[in-house]
């Protein structure tokens, strides 16, 4: 009999340990079926097995898995901020759990995900984080291909800033790395096509046409039957090596295989390649009403695109002031829980060792609070602020001579720091504003930082060639995004619309000089 309870218990043991395998076995075949092909080939399909997965995942492995596919979906149609924030939940999962690999993937993906939307500097800050987990892993498995990743993020970057050499020598360390993969896993594949992919494209742009075509054509063979969104990428790149060949059949072909995937997902970058690059053929065709299409598609997608930028930057400054309102209600909680613990222990050791007084210790207590209510109510009514004139006088001068000295162009300056250049309080420089400037502090530094810019953008054309980020810093604001939101609320317009409308007017102007009646 008891043999026969030990063969039972070790048949069950080993029962509960296959149908725990195979249920692992399942969600992974799953996963990867739908990051290797469906995202590609039917997104609609991929986002519904991806939700499944994530409803009846088992364990926060599961789960991080389960976000990050999401996130690469809406990523893929351009669902920009939910994308966002699923990575976001994945990276705060794995950051909890101690899932290395997945803490860095999570990581990598929203600086690859910021980049894609112009916020370089949160781009490069997750990338910097990225990189530091990723080192504390560097005998696990997931190591080699996360670290490709790295590099090709910093490649990304200097090809943003047309730096192309640059971009080589990163791909170029991450090609070193893709030799120590032999892996057949869909991501192994794709990272190691990718890396291709980007070689090609600097190649490209240094005008090294065989080197380009090469290299698009070993990322096509990696890639083999293997659905990807990078397929249309190097059709589009193979596109661009045959029309600098004048192979102009050639490239409208390559061209033709891309625009399929233009349906299957809504990618803003890939409509603006291949719009450019369809405009391309069509004036080299002399085909100029088709050429003329794709430049207006090319610059509505432009314009979409920076929407998108627009509305990720608002919301991601709106959710960093909502967690700098919620730490300070934290802080004040904090503050009164620990005042009211200061204030019991006081009465606590007061009445053990006056219990005798009691009638006095009363007394005293309710004099205080009494005072203490009255120097409240006093504080909360009091609205009127009686400031001596001369005073006021001195105040309003000492700021006129400041506004000489466009004091409102330092980014680091506050109603606080300005009220201590001026000697005085918050409350009279606050006053001074309201009466003399007709508007509070912080509307004054953005109405005279925005109308300071636009100056300088008059009266120096060269400034219309500058990065939104340096025309921030030169008008006072320390981020693009928070420039970009004044710009708009004082003109109706964002800085690279204003911008592109000063350029028109330049070329419009210039066609009148040049004899163009």
């Amino acid at each position: 009999m008891h043999n026969y309870s030990t063969v039972l218990s070790i048949f069950l043991s080993f029962f509960i340990c296959c149908i725990a395998s195979a249920d692992e076995k399942t969600f992974d075949q799953r996963y990867n079926e739908v990051y290797s092909d469906k995202i590609a080939s039917n997104v609609v399909e991929a986002e519904r097995i991806a939700d499944s997965l994530h409803q009846y995942a088992k364990g926060d492995l599961q789960k991080i898995k389960a976000l990050m596919l999401l996130a690469n979906i809406k990523h893929s149609t351009g669902d920009i901020p939910t994308a966002l924030r699923l990575a976001a939940r994945a990276h705060k999962i794995a950051e909890m759990d101690g899932f290395l690999e997945w803490e860095s993937r999570a990581a990598g993906f929203l600086a690859t995900t910021y980049r894609n939307v112009g916020l370089y500097s949160e781009s490069k800050k997750y990338l910097k984080k990225a990189d530091i987990i990723n080192e504390k892993q560097r005998q696990a498995k997931g190591y080699t291909l996360t670290k490709i990743n790295i590099l090709q993020e910093h490649a990304f970057h200097a090809l943003n800033d047309k730096n192309f050499r640059g971009a080589l020598v990163f791909l170029n360390e991450a090609g070193e790395y893709a030799l120590l993969d032999t892996s057949s896993s869909p991501r192994g594949i794709l990272v190691r096509a990718t890396n291709d992919q980007l070689i090609g494209i600097c190649y490209l742009n240094l005008d090294k046409l065989s080197a380009a075509d090469s290299a698009f054509f070993r990322s096509l063979k990696l890639l083999g039957d293997q659905e990807s969104n990078l397929r249309p990428y190097i059709y589009r790149g193979l596109a661009e090596v045959a029309l600098e060949q004048d192979r102009l059949p050639i490239a409208e072909g390559y061209l033709a295989e891309a625009m399929p995937y233009i349906a299957s997902s809504n990618r803003e970058e890939l409509k603006i390649l291949l719009y450019e690059s369809y405009s391309k053929l069509y004036s080299k065709m002399g085909d100029l009403n088709q050429a003329t299409y794709y430049k207006d598609l090319h610059a509505q997608t432009l314009q979409n695109r920076t929407a998108v930028w627009q509305r990720v930057a608002d919301q991601l400054l709106e959710h960093k002031e909502l967690e700098q309102d919620n730490f300070k209600k934290d802080a004040v909680f904090v503050s009164i829980v620990l005042l009211l613990l200061v204030i019991v222990l006081g009465v606590y050791l007061i009445l053990r060792n006056r219990r005798v007084e009691k009638g006095i210790f009363t007394k005293v207590v309710a004099t205080e609070v009494s005072q203490t209510a009255g120097r409240i109510m006093h504080t909360e009514t009091d609205d009127e602020l009686h400031i001596a004139e001369e005073t006021e006088k001195r105040l309003k001068s000492v700021l006129e001579e400041l506004e000489d000295r466009q004091f409102y162009l330092q980014s680091d300056i506050t109603l606080s720091k300005l009220s201590s250049v001026m000697h005085s309080n918050v409350r009279y420089v606050s006053y001074i504003f309201k009466k003399y400037r007709g508007i509070d502090f912080n509307t004054y530094l953005q109405k005279h930082r925005v109308s300071y810019i636009i100056k300088c953008l008059a009266d120096d054309p060269s400034l219309l060639n500058c990065k939104i980020s340096y025309l921030a810093s030169l008008c006072g604001f320390a981020t693009h995004g928070k420039f970009s939101i004044a710009f708009r609320s004082e003109t109706g317009l964002l800085p690279s619309e204003y911008m592109q409308q000063l350029r028109d007017q330049q070329i419009t102007a210039s066609s009148h000089l040049t004899g163009d009646k």
